[in-house]
């Protein structure tokens, strides 16, 4: 089995920064995916600048984690104002709950656009797309995400979560299925075939002395989604468990691979 460990939220702030340097340092990652709107975004860049080798690792990849979710948008398009707080910052899950005009697609495309433009222009090679709070996987933004691959020439995309520690409802698993047949099919698209979060994978699979069913075909693939240094108490327990020995640990069965890899 092969795994890509992907570090989100590149960007976001010092504390997040320096964590997931360390882990790439320490090749705890072999992914990462950078916000382009991110506060600390100029950070990343430096980084690069100064160790300019990073970029042709074969076993390190880096992505774009477009943003519709927290931060400011790099685009002043009026029509996007309907997705922003009162602050000029994406008002959270709002993208999730608001009937999407022709205006404000395009609007949002221009935005995703620039973010990935962006790291096009400071000579960081894009290896995937993901997003921040999983946004690209919205039904209703859909076309944009296929739209955005098209434009810019890109044929990574995570997939939607479709790996559970607590397997959800069959309904849901069935929207997910459809959701990562689309995406692979429309514009035709790499993926894993499998995308579940770090702490998930490894403290419910029981993945560190043999791998479950699903997983144990020579050339399956999954992402590991981690959020190194983040202080969300949603990922405390998985950066207590990423900073353990689980490295060392790993079954011989596992392969770590980066998302350049991914055939």
């Amino acid at each position: 089995m092969k795994i890509i460990i992907n570090a989100d939220d590149f960007g976001m702030s010092r504390v997040v920064n320096e964590a997931i340097i360390k882990a790439i340092e320490h090749k705890h990652v072999t992914s990462a995916t950078i916000l382009a709107n991110g506060p600390k975004f100029n950070d990343v860049i430096k980084m690069f600048k100064e160790s300019p080798e990073l970029l042709s690792q074969t076993r390190l990849s880096f992505g774009a984690h477009l943003d519709a979710f927290e931060f400011r948008p790099l685009t002043t398009n009026t029509d996007i104002e309907p997705l922003l707080e009162t602050n000029g910052n994406f008002n959270g899950n709002v993208l999730r709950r608001i009937n999407l005009t022709s205006a404000m697609r395009k609007a949002l495309l221009q935005e995703w656009q620039e973010q990935i433009q962006l790291l096009f222009s400071n000579g960081i090679p894009v290896s995937h797309i993901d997003s921040h709070s999983h946004t690209h996987t919205i039904p209703s933004v859909f076309l944009i995400l296929k739209e955005l691959q098209r434009y810019h020439g890109i044929r990574t995309v995570r997939i939607t979560h479709n790996f559970y520690s607590k397997p959800p409802s069959k309904s849901l698993l069935f929207k997910k299925a459809i959701f990562n047949f689309a995406l692979r099919n429309i514009f035709r698209t790499r993926t894993t075939d499998f995308f579940t979060g770090f702490e998930d994978f490894f403290t419910s699979s029981n993945c560190m002395t043999k791998l479950p069913k699903v997983f144990q075909k020579r050339n399956t693939t999954c992402e590991l989604m981690i959020h190194p240094g983040n202080p969300c108490p949603l990922f405390t327990n998985e950066n207590i468990f990423f900073q353990s020995e689980w490295l060392s640990n790993l079954t011989k069965d596992i392969e770590l691979i980066s998302y350049k890899e991914l055939i």
